[in-house]
């Protein structure tokens, strides 16, 4: 890992991961279970306990289970998700370049995050919730077809 969040934690949370991620608790628990490491109650699976991807925690006489931090991260970068310093590196790439019309569509990120598509299947732009997605999608659709996108922008 480049960039340790958590230097002094074995096992992590599934905040704790979203954070190293850069994607809600939620997203990581869809992670988890498309990987067969959490159950359909979103308990850790039979086989995520007996391999030690997940371990018993006591806090303050509390016991849950956690996920090891070094394997958990190692299975979830296998399946092909990217760590929120990895992810911070990719904004000094160019931007993609504005080609409509547009669409919206639900991203990988967070259940309420969507991104808009252009008509050369880049993801263009961010938006927080679908009806958001929606309009934006609309507008830059509007403004492609009035002439103000003309595919120069950077």
């Amino acid at each position: 890992m480049n960039t340790d969040l958590f230097p002094f934690f074995e096992s992590l949370s599934q905040k704790q991961l979203g954070e190293v991620f850069g994607v809600s608790s939620q997203r990581v628990g869809v992670w988890l279970k498309a990987l067969g490491l959490r159950d359909m109650h979103g308990k850790p699976t039979e086989q995520a306990k007996a391999d030690g991807t997940a371990v018993p925690v006591s806090v303050e006489g509390v016991g849950f289970f956690a996920w090891d931090k070094e394997r958990t991260i190692a299975l979830l970068q296998q399946a092909g998700h990217k760590l929120a310093s990895e992810q911070a590196q990719q904004p000094n790439e160019p931007a993609p370049v504005l080609v409509g019309p547009f669409t919206a569509r639900p991203s990988d990120r967070d259940a309420d995050d969507f991104e808009i598509i252009g008509n050369n299947g880049k993801a263009n732009v961010r938006v927080r919730g679908q009806k958001n997605s929606e309009i934006v999608a609309t507008i830059l659709t509007l403004a492609h077809r009035c002439g103000k996108l003309t595919g120069d922008q950077t």
